[in-house]
This record gives structure tokens, sequence and C-alpha cells, in this order.
């Protein structure tokens, strides 16, 4: 399925996603471009290791910051109109836009999203660049207070190669 048409700034191009998801609302796949007149589709993360499921233009146009699925985590990237697509943040959270609502400043480098783990609750978090560049992430809300209280379990990754190579993984709770 195709989803998340998203016109460019300059009202140049449109990108959108080709899902490989098939729950309708349920999102992911690969970053899609093409002139908004008509022309070639290019696939802008053949071959990136992630499933995108939401995407916002950069305000020059020239790039597309998005949020992903990557080797069963969360992640915040970037692909430029070059195809060449980077992990900028990735770690085991979820993270919500809920529905592909904006999650970047149009014009600066702070991004927003609900995020929980299995040891947290959902709360907002932002994300601005440290100084290497890469978003450092800071709680907002403290909407469950509460649930320091609680005493969490732990949830370890597994990793197993199936009979026939692929790598599998999963999480123990």
């Amino acid at each position: 399925q195709m989803n998340m048409p998203r016109v460019s700034p300059d009202g140049r191009l449109v990108a959108f996603l080709s899902c490989i998801l098939s729950d309708r609302g349920s999102n992911g796949g690969d970053v899609l471009v093409m002139p908004l007149a008509g022309g070639p589709v290019r696939n802008l993360t053949a071959g990136y290791p992630s499933s995108v499921w939401a995407m916002q233009w950069a305000g020059d146009s020239a790039a597309l910051d998005f949020l992903a699925f990557e080797q069963g985590e969360a992640a915040l990237g970037r692909v430029g109109l070059d195809g060449e697509p980077t992990t900028r943040w990735r770690a085991p959270v979820g993270l919500h836009d809920h529905f592909g609502g904006q999650f970047r400043a149009r014009d600066a480098e702070v991004f927003a999203a609900v995020r929980a783990s299995a040891a947290s609750p959902q709360e907002v978090w932002a994300a601005a660049p440290d100084a290497a560049g890469a978003p450092a992430w800071r709680q907002v809300s403290n909407l469950n207070p509460q649930v320091v209280r609680y005493t969490l379990g732990e949830t370890r990754e597994l990793r197993w190669q199936a009979p026939d190579g692929l790598e599998l993984r999963g999480q123990l709770v």
C-alpha cells in the first residue's frame, strides 16, 4: 500500500511511503519521491535496514526526516534527495507521532514525540542536537509520576538464527 503523501515546502516534489505492512493505518516501508507534476519515482531508502512509518520534509526541501523501526528499535533518521539515508538516533523504546502529525519544527532541528519503553510509560519527549549534532532527548512531561513506586520487570533482547540462516529477534519480559 502507499501512504502518507507529503508535498515538499518548495512545491516541486511529493514523497510517500511504499508500505510493506498490510493493515490499514499501520505504515512501514520505503520512502519514495517523485516530481509533483509527474515523472519518475525514486526510492530514497532502498536497501536501508529499517521500516519508515512517519516522515516530514526539512524546510529547505533537500531532505526528509523520518521515524522508523530499525532492528527492533525506534529510530530517527534523515534521507537526502541523493538517497543516502542515515540513522541519527536509535534506542529500545517506542516512539509515537500519532497518525503522521508533525514531529519536527519546520525551520529548526527540534523533534518531539511520545516515547515509552517497557520500564517507563508514555511521556512527551523533545530532542535538539547536542555538540556532535546527534539528537539529545529530554523528557518534557511527567504525567505518570506514580510509576517510580512500581518495580518493573527487566526486558532482555534475544537473537537467534533460523535454520535457513535468517536472523530472528525477540524480547523476554
